[in-house]
């Protein structure tokens, strides 16, 4: 199979399918390498097109570890290929030793010494099919940045002890108490009714770098959060309204100033305005949340919202229709062109939000998107 065969589109086709191997070792491997490809295609088709539950989707991923064999063997098969050409060879073998080192980490390792915190369930609380999960650390508790996200193991009869994915929605305090919002979208998130004040869970984490560019405060924000795709937001916003409460440096340990420069004084955050949209009103489970945040600032002698730059609304689009990028051009103070954009939130709204924002001129690297669609 060749480069100079893809002109003759049904022979480079009939190239790519099983031949009989005569006892040649080389064929043997060639067609290991085609049936590599279809596992590997059936496996890509599964994960992008095929709704399953998590626990099926993730049972399926694993045998990506019997493709990544399958792909050693083909190699090794076909030794020709790669023993004419020393870079090519170097190149695939380290790949390979790499691409192993990762499979042995995650699949046997991870769970033992990957980053994690012991946590136990503090509050429960489901608001429609949102649930609003508080943890408090059973031992030390976790570093995280404002809109990380987190691994979610829960060790408790009836839940399966599945890793799960899901946002912080809240900032980093001292405490290192954290809260989850999870929507009810399946098999594991539905038997997590059996959640009590106490239950022993695992967090491994955080990961995600949604908030560097807010953090590094050199250009206002617009935050454009739809359903769940709000909970990353809540923690940036939570920094947002409280920058001018920070403390000096003298008083955080250095280790700690260090990671978290918002709760810095030296550190002013941008101007902030925040859309959180969804379909009907009583599907917008964090609005107390978001509002309450803007009453304790107040409390704390902060002057009103809208006097510091800042700006909330709750998109409904059953009553306003799809949220547009011109909409929120007009409704921020400014306009949306020099400022930096993120989106989180179901496909649909990001991918167009992404294209008319384009169109009004917003450059793309303005453009910040949290993707939890495969998650």
């Amino acid at each position: 199979l060749s480069a100079d065969r893809i002109l003759d589109l049904p022979e480079f086709i009939r190239g790519l399918w099983f031949v009989p191997t005569g006892g040649s070792r080389y064929l043997v491997g060639h067609n290991l390498g085609v049936a590599t490809l279809l596992l590997m295609g059936i496996l890509l088709f599964l994960t992008l097109r095929r709704r399953l539950p998590y626990h099926t989707w993730k049972k399926s991923h694993e045998w990506l570890g019997f493709v990544f064999a399958m792909v050693i063997v083909h190699v090794m098969t076909v030794q020709r290929d790669v023993a004419s050409y020393p870079l090519l060879g170097g190149w695939m073998y380290g790949w390979m030793i790499g691409a192993g080192a990762s499979f042995v980490y995650i699949r046997f390792l991870y769970r033992f010494i990957g980053p994690h915190c012991a946590y136990r369930v503090a509050i429960v609380e489901w608001i429609g099919d949102i649930l609003e999960l508080t943890l408090t650390p059973r031992t030390s508790g976790m570093d995280f940045k404002p809109s990380q996200f987190v691994y979610l193991v829960v060790h408790k009869a009836g839940i399966t002890p599945e890793p799960h994915p899901y946002s912080i929605a809240c900032g980093y305090n001292v405490q290192s108490t954290i809260k989850l919002g999870i929507k009810r979208t399946g098999d594991h998130t539905a038997t997590l009714d059996l959640l009590e004040p106490g239950d022993p869970v695992t967090l491994y984490g955080p990961y995600g770098r949604f908030s560097e560019a807010f953090l590094r405060a050199d250009r206002d924000c617009i935050f454009i959060g739809g359903g769940i795709g709000i909970t990353p937001f809540m923690g940036m916003w939570h920094v947002a309204l409280h920058s001018e409460e920070r403390v000096e440096g003298d008083d955080l340990p250095e280790e700690l100033g260090r990671l978290h420069l918002e709760m810095m004084r030296r550190w002013r955050s941008p101007r902030v305005a925040l859309f959180y949209v969804c379909d009907k009103e009583e599907q917008a489970s964090f609005d107390n949340d978001i509002r309450k945040e803007v009453m304790l600032s107040q409390s704390h002698g902060f002057a009103d919202l809208k006097k510091r730059g800042h700006h909330y609304e709750l998109y409904l689009s059953s009553r306003q229709g799809f949220l547009s990028a011109a909409y929120v051009d007009r409704h921020v103070s400014g306009g949306a062109l020099n400022k930096n954009i993120f989106l989180c939130g179901p496909s649909p709204m990001v991918v167009s939000l992404m294209a008319q924002f384009k169109a009004l001129g917003v450059r793309k690297e303005q453009i910040i998107i949290e993707d939890f669609n495969l998650v």
